[in-house]
């Protein structure tokens, strides 16, 4: 069982800048509005979403499915947004946000869904720059 905060934003590829969705805001205007990319919303999405390839799809698995979206959201209505999740749970995450989502997205939120954070990535990239020839602006030498 993994402990994961729901209530993450995801970030553009420098690390820093927060990833963002442009969506319309309900009303006559439609306005489109800009706002953060969330962690939980990602998953969430990829829950209810009817994929063409899954037309089969059992009712206990879309029950599950919903059980899981609503689990989700009530986390990230708490203050601290924490959930746990089974094993099974984090490999059809996986599973479906892969379907639907980009590779950014699917790289940032499969790093959180295993358990690895920036500064383990960053520490890893670190590491491997340490193991080969670089000079002082960080290029690799041939």
């Amino acid at each position: 069982m993994a402990t994961i905060n729901m209530n993450q934003m995801l970030v553009e590829l420098d690390g820093k800048t927060p990833l963002m969705e442009i969506r319309r805001e309900k009303g006559e205007e439609g306005k489109k509005v800009s706002e953060p990319i969330i962690f939980g919303m990602v998953c969430i999405r990829s829950l209810v979403v009817d994929y063409p390839e899954e037309r089969g799809i059992t009712g206990e698995d879309k029950y599950k499915r919903g059980t899981l979206a609503t689990k989700i959201n009530r986390a990230m209505d708490t203050g601290s947004g924490e959930m746990d999740l089974e094993a099974e749970e984090v490999v059809l995450l996986k599973n479906l946000i892969a379907k639907g989502y980009t590779p950014i997205i699917v790289k940032q939120t499969w790093d959180i869904l295993e358990g690895r954070g920036p500064l383990e990535e960053k520490a890893e990239i670190e590491e491997e720059a340490e193991a080969e020839d670089v000079d002082e602006e960080g290029n690799i030498l041939i």
